[in-house]
């Protein structure tokens, strides 16, 4: 008898042991479940800001230039869309007017990131642009920035020698605007257009003018210094 109790206190002895070990090893599996699903939450969130960073959506941050504050937005609106957004954040879409403002716009754009073929645009030759504030919508011919209605071409020539940037300006043949099917909206273009062909109306930085349906970034200006 004296055995059987001594067996029975020894096996017992094991199988509080084994409750115990069974126990730690609940809890153990239960930690693992948290390390793991935080590891997993921080992959899934690590995943989502590297695709809103990719230089396709949302605001590039602000630059500037003779007191004045810019944005371009990546997100892809017609001419109207844009300008009514542009007005809503507080500015209008850029109106250059010189050739040093026309450098420190294009060289953001350069420094952006932006694809120079995140858009072909048909109707500008295939090659992608992005909006600015001057169009030919009220009279047909007659281009003015939208926002001081400040008239800078027309049918052709320089309004009392404004600046401009139209396409073949830098090969001292100026071929754009030229009105293609109807075109109302003016654009700076990232890269030559045609593209693909031997031919060259314009180069990457000047302006062409374009379908004002075209869904594109844009550059909004700022009458003031933004950080």
């Amino acid at each position: 008898m004296e055995k059987c109790f001594k067996f029975t206190e020894q096996y017992a002895g094991i199988g509080g042991r084994t409750g115990k070990l069974s126990s730690k090893l609940e809890t153990f599996s239960r930690k693992a479940v948290y390390v793991l699903t935080a590891l997993c939450m921080t992959v899934v969130f690590s995943c989502k800001d590297d695709d809103d960073d990719g230089g396709d959506s949302g605001d590039s941050a602000y630059f500037h230039h003779s007191g004045h504050s810019y944005l371009i937005v990546r997100e892809l609106k017609t001419w109207s869309a844009a300008s009514g957004d542009a007005k809503a954040k507080g500015g209008y879409l850029v109106e250059i007017n010189s050739q040093e403002e026309q450098n420190a716009v294009y060289a953001a754009i350069q420094s952006s990131g932006i694809s120079t073929t995140y858009k072909a645009v048909t109707d500008g030759g295939g090659a992608a642009y992005i909006w600015i504030g001057a169009s030919d919508k009220a009279t047909e011919g007659k281009w003015v920035w939208a926002e001081s209605n400040t008239e800078f071409w027309n049918s052709g020539s320089p309004v009392e020698n404004r600046y401009h940037n139209w396409g073949g300006k830098k090969s001292g043949t100026v071929n754009e605007p030229d009105d293609y099917d109807g075109q109302d909206a003016a654009a700076i273009g990232l890269a030559k257009w045609p593209a693909g062909q031997n031919a060259e109306l314009g180069v990457a930085g000047e302006w062409n003018d374009i379908d004002e349906t075209n869904t594109l970034y844009y550059i909004i200006e700022f009458n003031e210094e933004k950080n």
